[in-house]
């Protein structure tokens, strides 16, 4: 396979190369669950004090439970999770389909946090009134740690992507 190379202002800059499908899975898959893990942990450790344990993972398990997982137990808590972790894993496909793996670090760390704060808007603005109404309610008490959260999801997502590179 030919790289091509482009030459601005006398400074070469590598082509990014197209990545093997099991390679491409490997890195969507676990930067996604990677940068979704660091998210929760955020998330549960920020809205601990305010708020009962597991409670973001309550209102992501209200999708398809409805409202009554907002008082639900470890079952409503579990099912939260693994909604979140197929998202991150999805979303972290998305990613990789996305971004190339030769960019810097830096680079990769706020492009990946643009990527999850767009992703966020249209989740929280399209996709998650229609799935899932008791979600609003259960999540402002959490502020915008919501947001910040997501952020976080989106460097870490980009740092994961761009891990062989120096900035």
């Amino acid at each position: 396979m030919a790289i091509a190379r482009v030459e601005v202002a006398g400074a070469p800059l590598p082509a990014a190369q197209a990545l093997p499908r099991q390679e491409w899975l490997a890195s969507g898959v676990g930067g996604g669950l990677f940068a979704g893990a660091v998210m929760a942990l955020f998330l549960m450790l920020a809205t601990g004090a305010g708020t009962p344990w597991g409670q973001p993972f309550r209102a992501i398990g209200a999708t398809f439970i409805g409202a009554g997982a907002l008082e639900g137990g470890a079952g409503a808590i579990a099912f939260g999770a693994i909604l979140h972790a197929l998202t991150s894993a999805v979303l972290g496909l998305g990613f990789v389909a996305l971004f190339p793996r030769d960019f810097p670090r830096a680079s990769g760390a706020v492009v990946g946090l643009g990527y999850a704060l767009f992703a966020m808007a249209i989740m929280t603005s399209l996709v998650v009134p229609a799935v899932n109404p008791a979600f609003a309610s259960a999540v402002q008490p959490t502020g915008g740690t919501w947001v910040v959260a997501h952020a976080l999801f989106g460097a870490v997502l980009g740092l994961y992507r761009a891990r062989g590179r120096r900035a």
